[in-house]
């Protein structure tokens, strides 16, 4: 192809010569030399695109990847490997529905059920001695107000001093003034409960000085303790008692003494003759 471009130039050229003499103006040869150079580019163009192609002879392919051989091309490829390793087949996992022995699927584990512990048994309570629950304050007194806590309520202890293992006592406490015109100014925190052994529990006393007025004389109460499941501890008392005497913020009693009643006549009449005979003795 270069050839037969290069044959075609100098031809081209020969010419272009002859019409040069032959012109009778330069404006011909302008043109014709843009021409011939327009000319030769598209040749030089052409001949550069296709000259790879010609001289090595042949017609460029593209190339596609081939798949991987099997296990038959490799053998083909390679015969030196010997006839075991192409007779060897893959090993390929069996779906449990196809064949004549079917792999049977993973058990699955079970957690063993823990054994429920036997409870554990509850001793058996020991009979109490009623001799050894006591009251702190039995035979003795509370004093209100207290120099440290006024009129705030104050314990008396119940101690049970029996084993804890023991049967609990149970007991039942009364408060009443000594006086009943006084009013209801003595209470407790709670009338009846049960001591465990070993075990002490104050019960309140409380008094109420709202209804009560100062005198020169104590208020006196009495709190008593029972228990009605052991007759033989018997009753055990404790005495209050409130001092108001010296209580100004507590109104004083009423000290309007009933006036003296009216002296019968025969009375007078005895006295005079007494003291006449006193005269006249």
């Amino acid at each position: 192809m270069f050839r037969t471009a290069k044959i075609f130039f100098v031809r081209f050229a020969n010419s272009l010569i002859r019409g040069y003499a032959n012109a009778k103006t330069n404006h011909f040869f302008n043109l014709t030399v843009i021409a011939l150079i327009y000319v030769l580019s598209l040749q030089l163009t052409a001949c550069g695109s296709t000259a790879p192609t010609q001289a090595s002879g042949r017609t460029p392919t593209t190339q596609i990847a081939s798949p991987t051989p099997t296990n038959e091309a490799t053998q083909l490829a390679n015969p030196t490997t010997g006839a075991s390793s192409a007779q060897t087949p893959t090993a390929t996992p069996k779906d449990a529905s196809q064949g004549s022995n079917p792999i049977p699927p993973a058990p699955t584990p079970t957690s063993k059920p823990r054994p429920t512990p036997a409870p554990k048994p509850t001793p058996a309570l020991i009979p109490a001695d009623p001799t050894q629950f006591t009251v702190n304050q039995d035979g003795g007194e509370l004093h209100f107000p207290d120099v440290d806590h006024g009129f705030d309520a104050q314990p008396i202890q119940l101690i049970n001093n029996n084993d804890p293992h023991s049967v609990p006592i149970s007991w039942v406490a009364g408060a009443s003034p000594n006086k009943g015109s006084e009013g209801q100014w003595l209470s407790l925190d709670r009338y009846h409960d049960a001591v465990n052994g070993g075990v002490t529990e104050p019960v309140q006393v409380q008094v109420s000085i709202a209804n009560l007025c100062s005198r020169p004389e104590q208020y006196t109460g009495t709190v008593t303790f029972t228990s009605p499941s052991n007759p033989a501890w018997g009753t055990h008392s404790v005495t209050i008692t409130v001092d108001l005497s010296s209580n100004s913020s507590v109104p004083p009693c009423s000290t309007n003494a009933p006036p003296p009643s009216p002296t019968p006549a025969s009375q007078i009449q005895v006295m005079a003759y007494t003291r006449l005979e006193e005269r006249l003795s």
